[in-house]
């Protein structure tokens, strides 16, 4: 064998010693289901939280819109030739919606994330996160080379102490969180976050991922519900969510824009989000914003969802939303409780490191609009009481 083919043998049989070892499942979605292999199951994995993706009355009317008269594709760099009507409207309307200046958008929320702090590059620029951030503003931290204090998840007293430990060492310095965390299901404290980002002279970045759509006034978010838009420089959102389509959208300053599109090397190297996926995620935006029994739904089925599990034993950390993790505290139990729900009707993979730390490896629940009581049910009896493995 060369080299590389030991190389790779060896780190797959290390993942699979770990329990780290991921593939690629072949699915097809169905509304709240998906099918894989012969099976339809209940689709617990899902960021289709108001279930606009696949709906197929509003994906009728939005192509009748559009038949014969849009580009499929960008082909280029939004700095060459890859801009278009249909993506600066999208932006107008998300900075209209977030009540920021302008807005950017950018292929992919990971895009969005690793453009933002790669930005800073060389400019002696220090950040500020929580341990439990996403990996695409991690990934954009070490791209830029920026000095980085992590304090523990949602823990503000730590923050302080970071801040006046280390803030005065840096020129410039971030703040950055998400407002929903994308495993733990918690929220952020954004008023105590924008009140020390104004102490301390930071930049303040909220990252909106999970939380677009579905809270706030019309569903703008935490940052909005909170009355904090002001507050928070930069306001993250993805458009692969709530949003049911693709890309990764940044609300700020125009002075903010105009340094990202200057500096963000994920901006000027990729070729621009599709004019078709531009226009669509015009299109659900308008439609998000009137889709208030959906959210009412939607919060009352993570409510009831999150009180049976605890019933039953099953820790649920401080989710407060529509992400629910059952802590199983190890790869081994949440493989093995993945499992039990696969064989009884429920698709929920297991989250494990390096997503999570090992002792927070979980089950992540994800209730969408699109469930019903019945299908709760359906997780309740399947999983049973809290018993992981024998």
């Amino acid at each position: 064998m060369s080299w590389f083919e030991t190389f790779f043998a060896e780190q797959e049989y290390q993942l699979k010693e770990r329990n780290q070892y991921r593939q690629i499942q072949a699915i097809l979605r169905k509304g709240k289901h998906i099918i894989t292999g012969k099976n339809q199951v209940l689709n617990l994995a899902s960021n289709d939280y108001l279930g606009l993706a696949g709906n197929s009355q509003h994906i009728e009317d939005f192509l009748k819109q559009y038949k014969n008269n849009i580009f499929m594709g960008s082909t280029s760099s939004r700095l060459i030739s890859g801009d278009s009507p249909e993506l600066r409207e999208a932006e107008e309307r998300f900075a209209k919606w977030i009540k920021k200046e302008t807005a950017l958008i950018l292929p992919s929320g990971y895009h969005a994330n690793i453009s933002i702090f790669a930005a800073f590059q060389e400019t002696d620029t220090c950040v500020f996160m929580d341990k439990s951030c996403h990996a695409s503003m991690y990934d954009g931290v070490k791209l830029g080379s920026l000095k980085l204090y992590r304090y523990p998840h949602n823990n503000m007293e730590m923050l302080l102490k970071l801040l006046k430990k280390h803030r005065a060492k840096h020129k410039n310095a971030i703040i950055a969180t998400e407002a929903l965390f994308s495993m733990d299901g918690d929220t952020a404290d954004i008023k105590n976050i924008s009140q020390l980002a104004k102490e301390y002279d930071c930049i303040s970045i909220v990252d909106e991922a999970h939380s677009i759509g579905i809270t706030g006034p019309h569903g703008a978010g935490i940052t909005r519900k909170t009355e904090l838009e002001q507050d928070i420089d930069i306001i993250i959102a993805t458009g692969g969510k709530a949003l049911g389509a693709a890309g990764g959208l940044i609300a700020c300053s125009n002075k903010i824009r105009t340094f990202l599109i200057n500096r963000s090397r994920p901006l000027i190297y990729s070729t621009a989000i599709s004019p078709i996926i531009a226009a669509w995620l015009s299109y659900t935006m308008e439609k998000v914003k009137k889709m208030q029994k959906e959210r009412e739904k939607l919060k009352s089925l993570w409510e009831y969802t999150r009180k049976k599990l605890k019933q039953k034993g099953y820790n649920t950390g401080n989710s407060n939303m529509q992400i629910i993790p059952i802590i199983t505290g190890s790869s081994k139990q949440a493989l093995f409780l993945s499992e039990k729900l696969r064989n009884n009707g429920i698709y929920s993979p297991a989250i494990r490191p390096p997503t999570v730390r090992e002792t927070k490896s979980c089950v992540r629940i994800s209730i969408t609009s699109l469930m019903e009581k019945t299908d709760i049910h359906q997780l309740l009896e399947s999983i049973g009481d809290t018993q992981y493995e024998s």
